[in-house]
């Protein structure tokens, strides 16, 4: 067996699974790059594609390199019989390369409400295994938890207070060893059991505290004025996620405290999420696209702010208007959403214009620079229609052509008036399967699939015709690569790849025009993605939606809006010749944003609904 010293930059999938990990793990990233001198106390082999670790002083291995496969069957086996015996949380101690975590991970979704913990005393160990190993399913997955560092008792003491994993019964939760420990790492390990129930019980006795003093702050009134206002979101929530953050940052700026729970995975989701809203014992409470009874089982008594961002038809629980209580305050960013909420058991309901969910005006830099931007995600219409007939084909694309032009009409009654051949229904109904499958996403019936997969396909078609109008314009594309193959050979070079969070109010800043494409599911209203571009200095080059009728933005003052086409393409035409119109837009812009747009100025629309509504 050859064994062989590992550097990074010649490492195989570093590249690969270091954007991964900052993206899904930015905290571990930083932990084992502190470890990477480490390395080189290590050497490693390659057989039968599988590595093995020994260290170089002693010659220990961490892994059996003569039977490495059979160990990790035999490992992996032991952990499926925890799970099938009732275990909840699996610690594997010394996850060290990983092999049995990311064969776990796969049977992670046949193994409801359950989990495991990956601990490794040695984080250079988890450094080699992303250096080595394609670890991308293991890294995105949900239901996977990291502690890693030096010291076992403090990671896993970080870990369990921020994750509130103590709520998991001690009958519930198991050891497992992966690769060969040494004797102080085995004495180490042992203890974890009896740690770990010393640690919840010191936990139960903070606990039962907190709920005294969460039932008597539940009995005082809540403080509406310079409160605690406290948020439950979700890690890989992409848009979401900052979009809360920046508005719990509105209500800091109006002099309310926040606090911020963020679920990393929906293992025992309902428990965790109670015991830090105990805990906070919060004036105001927020959750987005969902009913807060999701959250809470019981009377809290404090007003619930439900902030609908996505269209209720498609983004929340079949249930959700009967989950709604009186003490939950609705609001939601498109007037179309209103039927939704009709004779709904709620506090009140109203709608409210979106903001931005970057906090900071972009600063120009040479390596954003683009004549004309998009930033955006998209979905290969052709995926779902190819090899189909010339007959079907037309009649599909005079579906989606309808849709654009009816954006607020049924679909079945779309369908019912274009007179669509049964042929075609039934090619649509069996993509939409295919379509739902691949999106690992429940809906409550076949019509809400089918119609989810007619607005979704929709979606990509209005992108596509806007995009194509726009190439030979210069037009450049930041997001996911599935715009390649639409692309074609002829603009591959439009395409940039992803674009960062952090990075988009420079990006914005930088091109000459920014251009927004409003998603269907959100027929009337203005979205993110304008007050995006605003708040960065960007100028805003987008479609039209009602509410510029509503003064909300004004057209030629604050943006550009187009209604067509050519209407698109004239304007931007107009704007590429006249760079004191554009500097002109583009601060206006700006400016009606910071007077009129920002988080602090919702969080102040937000707080005057509730008072009216009663608290």
């Amino acid at each position: 067996m050859q064994w062989f010293p590992l550097a990074l930059d010649q490492a195989p999938y570093w590249e690969k699974n270091r954007p991964l990990l900052q993206k899904h793990h930015p905290e571990l990233l930083d932990r084992l790059l502190l470890a990477e001198d480490r390395l080189s106390k290590y050497e490693f082999a390659l057989e039968t594609g599988l590595y093995s670790i020994r260290e170089r002083q002693t010659g220990l291995e961490f892994y059996p390199s003569a039977s490495l496969p059979s160990h990790q069957q035999t490992v992996l086996d032991h952990a499926m019989t925890f799970f099938q015996r009732g275990t909840e949380l699996l610690i594997i101690c010394g996850c060290g390369l990983g092999y049995v975590s990311s064969e776990l991970v796969h049977h992670l979704p046949d193994i409801p409400q359950k989990a495991f913990l990956l601990l490794e005393t040695r984080p250079e160990l988890i450094l080699a295994q992303l250096a080595l190993c394609d670890r991308e399913a293991l890294l995105a997955a949900e239901r996977v938890f990291w502690a890693v560092g030096d010291d076992p008792w403090d990671a896993l003491r970080h870990l369990c207070q921020h994750e509130r994993l103590y709520v998991v019964p001690e009958a519930k939760i198991a050891t497992l060893p992966e690769r060969n420990l040494s004797p102080d790492e085995r004495t180490t390990f042992r203890q974890i059991p009896a740690w770990f129930l010393k640690f919840k019980q010191s936990m139960r006795q903070r606990m039962m505290q907190n709920r005294v003093n969460f039932s008597l702050r539940m009995n005082q009134p809540p403080d509406l004025e310079h409160g605690t206002i406290w948020a439950v979101t979700v890690a890989e929530a992409y848009a979401h996620t900052p979009l809360m953050n920046a508005l719990m940052d509105g209500f800091v700026d109006l002099g309310w405290k926040k606090h911020i729970f963020t679920l990393r995975s929906e293992f025992a989701a309902w428990h965790r999420v109670y015991e830090d809203l105990v805990e906070c014992a919060p004036d105001l409470l927020l959750v987005c696209n969902t009913a807060s009874s999701v959250y809470f089982k019981e009377d809290i008594k404090r007003p619930r702010l439900v902030w609908m961002l996505d269209n209720p038809r498609y983004f929340a629980s079949a249930t959700m208007r009967d989950e709604l209580t009186p003490r939950d305050h609705v609001l939601y960013i498109d007037r179309s959403f209103a039927p939704a909420f009709a004779q709904a058991p709620m506090g009140s309901a109203d709608v409210i214009p979106a903001h931005a969910m970057i906090g900071r005006a972009g600063e120009a830099r040479a390596e954003w620079r683009a004549p004309l931007l998009f930033v955006g995600s998209y979905t290969s219409l052709e995926m779902y229609l190819q090899n189909l007939s010339v007959l079907v084909r037309d009649e599909i694309y005079a579906l989606l052509d309808g849709i654009l032009s009816h954006s607020l009409l049924d679909y079945p009654m779309l369908i019912q008036q274009l007179g669509l051949r049964e042929e075609t229904i039934k090619t649509l109904q069996a993509r939409a399967k295919v379509y739902i499958t691949n999106l690992r996403r429940p809906f409550p019936d076949p019509q809400m699939e089918f119609e989810y997969f007619l607005y979704a396909i929709a979606n990509s078609y209005k992108r596509e015709k806007v995009i194509r109008s726009l190439l030979n314009l210069g037009l450049v594309i930041y997001g996911p690569d599935t715009w390649l193959p639409f692309l074609g050979e002829k603009y591959q070079a439009n395409y940039r790849g992803w674009m960062a969070m952090h990075d988009l109010p420079d990006a914005y800043a930088s091109a000459e025009i920014c251009l927004n494409i409003h998603s269907l599911q959100c027929p009337t209203c203005l979205n993110p993605r304008d007050f995006d571009i605003l708040a960065a200095g960007g100028l805003l080059l987008t479609d039209w939606v009602e509410d510029f009728d509503r003064g909300i933005l004004a057209p030629d003052m604050d943006c550009v809006v187009y209604r067509d086409g050519k209407d698109l393409r004239d304007k931007v035409q107009v704007l590429f010749n006249d760079p004191e119109r554009r500097a002109s837009i583009r601060a206006q812009g700006h400016q009606t944003y910071l007077d009129r747009h920002t988080p602090r100025h919702r969080a102040s629309q937000i707080l005057q609904q509730i008072k009216q509504g009663g608290a």
